[in-house]
C-alpha cells in the first residue's frame, strides 16, 4: 500500500514535503506512511487520495484493502463506477461457500431476469445498463455447478410490487423466481405482505461465508452512495440473527411457489387499481 501511495505521489510530481505541508502532517509521517513502517489508518489513506484527487475506481478499492489489511472492524468505500461495483461483488461471491442475503425492496441481483436488471439499471440513472445487465447475467453463473455455493435469500413480497417499469418485467420476474425455487445452489423464502415480523430490518443487506477459514464473514450493505462492510464478529452476529429472525417468517418451497402464483395474479389488479385512483 506504502509503495502504491508513493507511486501515485511521484506520478503527480509531488514531493513529500509538498504533501506534508497541503495535510498539516510532519513529512517523516508520509515518508513512514510510504515505507510502510508505521501503522497508517483508512482515514490516513483516504486523505492522500483526496489530496490526489484519484479516480474513485482506485479510491474505493485501495481503502477497501487498507481495512482489510489493517483488521478494521469496518469501512466504507465510495461509490466508484457500475463496474467497480460489479465487479467487486463478482469477486466476494466467486470466493464463498455460502451467501446468505435479505432484500425488503429489489429482487437481489443473482435473481433477476435480464429485462428486470437493464430495468433497474435504467431506473437508478446507471450510464450502462446493458452492460450492467451482462454483468449480472454473467455473474449468476456463480451459483451453478458442484462449487456454487450456498444462495440463501429472503425477498420481501413488497419488492415484487415496487416497480419502476412495465407491469410485463414485474410478472416475467416473478415467475423467474417460481422457478428457482427448486434450484439446488438456491434456498429462496418470501416474506408475505402484512406477516407479522419477528425482528424488523429497513434496509437490505448480505452476508459472505468465505471457503478460506482466513477470511472473517463480512456483511455488505449497498447504497447509491457507498459500500458499508461490517467484519466485527458481533456486529456480523447482529446481522446473522436479523437474518434468522426474516427467514423464519418467510414461505419456502411450495408454499413461496403458491404465493408467487397468487402475487403474479395481483401484480395487473394493483396497476390498475394505481391507474383508476391516478386518472380520478
Amino acid at each position: 500500500m506504502g509503495a502504491e501511495l508513493r507511486r501515485i505521489r511521484e506520478n503527480l510530481g509531488l514531493s513529500g514535503e509538498r504533501v506534508a505541508d497541503s495535510l498539516e502532517w510532519s513529512q517523516s509521517k508520509v515518508s513512514r506512511i510510504e515505507t510502510g513502517t508505521t501503522a497508517f489508518t483508512v482515514r490516513d489513506v483516504g486523505r492522500l487520495l483526496s489530496f490526489y484527487e484519484v479516480d474513485p475506481d482506485i479510491r474505493a478499492e485501495l481503502l477497501a484493502a487498507t481495512a482489510e489489511e489493517n483488521g478494521e472492524g469496518s469501512w466504507i468505500t465510495s461509490a466508484g463506477g457500475w463496474g467497480r461495483r460489479q465487479g467487486a461483488i463478482a469477486a466476494l461471491e466467486s470466493t464463498t461457500r455460502e451467501i446468505r442475503q435479505y432484500q425488503p425492496v429489489v429482487v437481489p441481483g443473482l435473481l433477476q431476469t435480464r429485462a428486470y436488471a437493464h430495468a433497474m439499471a435504467v431506473a437508478v440513472g446507471a450510464g450502462s445498463p446493458d452492460y450492467i445487465a451482462d454483468v449480472r447475467m454473467a455473474r449468476q453463473q456463480t451459483l451453478e455447478g458442484p462449487d456454487a455455493p450456498r444462495f440463501l435469500v429472503v425477498v420481501d413480497a413488497r419488492a415484487l410490487l415496487f416497480r419502476a417499469f412495465p407491469v410485463k418485467v414485474t410478472r416475467g420476474q416473478i415467475r423467474h423466481l417460481m422457478g428457482l425455487v427448486s434450484h439446488p445452489s438456491i434456498d429462496l423464502g418470501v416474506v408475505p405482505i402484512a406477516a407479522q415480523h419477528t425482528v424488523v430490518a429497513a434496509q437490505g443487506f448480505t452476508i459472505f461465508d468465505f471457503r478460506s477459514g482466513l477470511s472473517p464473514r463480512t456483511v455488505w450493505i449497498e447504497s447509491p452512495g457507498g459500500d458499508c462492510y461490517f467484519t466485527e464478529e458481533a456486529a456480523v452476529a447482529r446481522f446473522e440473527t436479523a437474518f434468522t429472525g426474516l427467514k423464519s417468517v418467510a414461505l419456502r418451497g411450495n408454499d413461496a411457489v403458491e404465493y408467487l402464483n397468487v402475487l403474479d395474479g395481483e401484480v395487473e389488479r394493483f396497476d390498475a387499481l394505481v391507474a383508476g385512483v391516478g386518472g380520478s
